[in-house]
């Protein structure tokens, strides 16, 4: 009987680690302007994000951080078919995939695509 709920919780654990993913989205702050940021799905953005471009600044072609260490990053595509990458590789494309949160000190954030997140 242990060994079935360790063999389901571990099973858990890693249907929910392998759908993670990259929103990309807008940070709506407190006292007015907006940024493109990303962050990973299942965190808190109101914790922790990526900012990327302020205003209407592309978020494509630029390199980053993410999910505590995954690093050289980037969206390609932004006008059209956008698509995540990591280094060289392309890890996949993204989908329109909007959502709202707001943050107990008053920013906000709208997420717009999930892409694949990076292993």
């Amino acid at each position: 009987m242990k060994t079935a709920t360790i063999t389901a919780i571990i099973g858990s654990i890693a249907s929910q680690t392998a759908a993670r993913t990259i929103i990309l989205g807008t940070h709506h702050q407190q006292f007015g302007g907006d940024s493109n940021v990303a962050w990973i799905s299942g965190l808190d953005p109101c914790n922790v994000w990526t900012d990327l471009a302020q205003g209407d600044g592309s978020p494509c072609g630029k390199h980053f951080t993410i999910g505590g260490g995954v690093k050289d990053v980037h969206f390609e595509g932004c006008g059209g078919d956008l698509s995540v990458w990591q280094g060289g590789e392309k890890l996949g494309d993204c989908g329109w995939d909007p959502g709202h949160q707001g943050c107990f000190w008053g920013g906000s954030f709208d997420g717009k695509f999930t892409c694949p997140f990076p292993r």
